[in-house]
């Protein structure tokens, strides 16, 4: 005898203006829906809102643009970003905050630079904010900040026959410029036991999105327009006012887009790197060291990027065998003025957002103009404040918190 529960006997929920038969699990959502009989809710933008909605567009023909249409109409994308969506404004608004929050620092400690009242970390903030902020200094400097990282660069492309040193110079550019050659490492949770963390070595080495650029022939516009960025680049590293790129920088530019195209030949493609099981493959730095047939000292650019000895790294996964091997393959085949060059590049195209303004606009053109559609550079602040929160996120999200977020407000997140 089958017994039937009042709940699975009962009726399910109905639109009383168009009768609609709803589904008990879905009828609060799709109910909301409907124009007629939707009572307009108390607080505004809680829940669902036809505000947001295109009903000139009728759902079966464009569903996004009738869910989301009036929205886009009314919050078109600010001329400084590629794209925008409400968790941006919410991201601005707090920037906003912030800003107010590092003027108040920089008043206090203009006033009295040993204020008891800002803290440690709160002074490191604020300096570096005015640092960034600090115009007239980064343009008088121009490339002089990249001069210990150029050196390093020389210095590595003159000892790639010998693969301790090569790899450890390699390894000091990972570590204290976040300068990648060939690939990248990092720590994420063990896939398959996420309670761990484990090392990560990626694919890395070239400049542009991905493995695509390099090969479609719809990407042939942006293919010229990186080697025309890359060699004007290169160039403002001999002359900071040039507008143009020299002959000898756009033949340089050619060879180092060839050797970074050898190396996005074995990069998976993006359907590829979404593959859970083909993007792990955990061993340990004894395996890891085989995989380039011993052209390259994996170990020693562990010890050099990380600060540890290998024995205290453990496991690690790599993410694609096949790009390592072409690793080791193009770092031992290559000339050393052609790798000096490929340094060289990857180090400005990494740092020149953060140099003088020859820099800056032309890093902007290509990588925010060309590749994402963005209309104009932000101004200066916010980008100073992406720099804070990039290098000193902790120590300023705790500063906001203070001041924005305190114990009463994250009682009511969770109540």
């Amino acid at each position: 005898e089958t017994m039937v529960t009042s709940e699975t006997n009962r009726d399910p929920p109905t639109c009383p203006c168009c009768s609609n038969p709803w589904q008990a699990a879905t009828a609060d959502f799709f109910a909301k829906l409907c124009q007629e009989c939707e009572e307009k809710p108390d607080t505004k933008g809680v829940g669902l809102s036809r505000d947001n909605m295109d009903f000139e567009v009728h759902p079966s023909e464009n569903f996004y643009q009738y869910s989301n249409g009036n929205w886009m109409k009314n919050n078109p994308i600010p001329s400084g970003y590629p794209s925008w969506n409400s968790f941006m404004s919410l991201r601005l608004k707090s920037q906003e905050d912030c800003k107010a929050l590092l003027a108040e620092l920089e008043e206090k400690l203009n006033a009295n630079p040993t204020d008891e009242g800002v803290t440690d970390e709160g002074k490191k903030v604020a300096y570096f904010y005015k640092a960034a902020m600090n115009e007239i200094a980064i343009e008088s400097a121009g490339v002089k900040p990249m001069a210990p990282l150029l050196e390093l660069c020389a210095q590595a492309a003159k000892c790639k026959d010998n693969k301790e040193e090569f790899a450890k110079c390699l390894g000091t550019m990972e570590l204290k410029y976040s300068v990648k050659p060939f690939f990248s490492i990092g720590a994420s949770p063990d896939a398959k036991k996420s309670e761990l963390s484990i090392a990560q070595v990626a694919r890395g080495g070239i400049r542009l999105p991905d493995r695509d650029y390099y090969f479609d022939d719809d990407k042939e516009a942006q293919r010229a327009a990186y080697k025309k960025t890359m060699a004007l680049l290169l160039t403002l590293l001999e002359d900071a006012s040039a507008t143009e790129p020299s002959d000898e920088a756009v033949a340089t530019a050619e060879k180092v887009y060839e050797l970074e195209k050898r190396l996005a030949e074995n990069h998976m493609t993006k359907t590829e790197n979404r593959d859970p099981h083909d993007t792990y493959n955990k061993m340990t730095m004894e395996q890891l060291m085989e995989v380039g047939d011993g052209e390259f000292d994996f170990g020693s650019y562990f010890e050099a990027a990380t600060g540890k000895a290998t024995s205290a790294i453990g496991a690690l996964n790599l993410r694609n065998a096949k790009a390592l091997k072409k690793v080791a393959e193009v770092a031992s085949t290559t000339d050393e003025d052609t790798l000096e060059s490929y340094f060289r590049w990857l180090s400005v195209a990494s740092c020149a957002p953060y140099l003088s303004s020859t820099f800056v606009n032309a890093h902007f053109e290509f990588y925010e103009k060309t590749l994402q559609g963005t209309a104009e550079i932000k101004p200066r602040w916010k980008r100073a404040m992406e720099f804070t929160e990039n290098s000193l996120g902790e120590a300023l999200g705790k500063l906001y918190c203070a001041k924005y977020f305190d114990e009463t407000s994250k009682e009511r997140a969770l109540a």
